[in-house]
């Protein structure tokens, strides 16, 4: 987490935020301990139990800058009562509340009763990839009861984009010709070195199958072909 930026927080203070997370109602039980002794990046580990509700929240808190590793709300989630879209726009609230900035939602998935949501961060039209963040929502009444934003918190940095060296129709040379593109951006991903590469995106499908695929937009190679599962 060398990119983070802020002051020190202490216990009371992280304390603090799993409380804001958490938004248990009743008097609650807090344990607060310290991770990370010898290292550069140390976090606090909190878990809050509600007595009365028997529910427990626990999350990992970095220690510079006070920032949510991830966040998780253990209880039972019945019946679903809103719909995927209601609560995406709950994670999007939850997320700017909490100062998360130009975030863009490229994914969401139901399991259960529990919707999934996976944000990237963006500069300009480009989704920058490592930087995401993903959000759990319950149906039943909206509560946020999942988050995990280590990648993000690991990857997102100034940067200094390249500029493509072919265009979208040279990218789209490298795809077999029975795909049917159905979307095309750009994107930031990690290759398989782990570093950062520019790429055309291109959202297309073959028979009954999605696939997303990733166009070095440097040299017009192929870096990634996802086939998404259907939600």
């Amino acid at each position: 987490y060398k990119n983070l930026k802020g002051k020190e927080i202490t216990k009371k203070e992280a304390e603090k935020i799993a409380r804001n997370y958490a938004r248990f109602q009743n008097n609650v039980k807090i344990k607060v301990t310290e991770n990370g002794d010898g290292s550069d990046y140390g976090f606090y580990s909190v878990t809050i139990q509600d007595p009365k509700t028997k529910e427990e929240a626990s999350m990992d808190i970095t220690k510079k800058g006070g920032y949510p590793i991830w966040f998780i709300h253990t209880r039972d989630v019945n019946d679903q009562k809103i719909s995927l879209n209601e609560a995406g726009n709950k994670a999007i609230q939850f997320l700017k509340e909490r100062k998360f900035e130009n975030l863009t939602m490229f994914e969401s998935m139901q399991y259960d009763n529990i919707g999934v949501f996976t944000f990237v961060s963006s500069e300009g039209d480009v989704r920058i990839y490592p930087d995401s963040i993903r959000v759990k929502v319950a149906l039943d009444n909206g509560d946020i009861i999942g988050m995990s934003a280590s990648d993000y918190l690991k990857s997102n940095h100034e940067r200094t984009l390249p500029k493509a060296e072919i265009s979208a129709e040279e990218a789209k040379k490298a795809i077999n010709p029975n795909v049917k593109v159905m979307e095309e951006g750009m994107a930031v991903i990690l290759n398989d070195l782990n570093e950062e590469v520019l790429c055309y995106e291109f959202l297309g499908t073959l028979d009954d199958d999605t696939y997303r695929i990733f166009i070095n937009a440097i040299n017009g190679m192929e870096e990634k072909v996802e086939m998404l599962q259907q939600s």
